[in-house]
């Protein structure tokens, strides 16, 4: 997966990377690959806990601190 994210996005000249199935553009490449899982790869993280899905590992951090943050 890595590997598709890093083809669906480039550096431009000013230092901006930028979604290449989009407009979308951030000066943290790490926003722009958590762009990339949420809004245009089919992937799709299962929650240990319960039966919660998210469209990328951060979203599945995030639930996992809010709502499971005592069953870690």
């Amino acid at each position: 997966m890595e590997t598709e994210l890093n083809e669906n996005m480039t550096k431009d000249i000013n230092g901006f990377w930028k979604c290449l199935l989009c407009e979308y553009a951030s000066r943290n490449n790490g926003h722009v690959k958590q762009h990339l899982e949420s809004k245009h790869l089919s992937v799709i993280y299962s929650c240990l806990y319960c039966s919660k899905t998210c469209p990328s590992k951060n979203a599945l951090s995030m639930h996992t601190l809010r709502v499971h943050r005592k069953q870690n």
